[in-house]
């Protein structure tokens, strides 16, 4: 897969890290991010995090 215009091509697969955060207090909190590569339609995911 490449973009338009890209001069390297990208396979396989990739890690992000996220930035970190400091809860408060425990509770179920939701976790939301979004991949965007090209014009490809954005890929959303929501995770659910439980601190206790």
């Amino acid at each position: 897969m490449s973009c338009d215009g890209a001069t390297t091509r990208k396979t396989g697969q990739e890690t992000y890290t996220a930035e970190t955060h400091s809860y408060t207090k425990p509770g179920t909190y939701t976790f939301r991010y979004t991949v965007r590569y090209c014009s490809i339609k954005d890929t959303v995911r929501t995770i659910t995090l439980v601190i206790k």
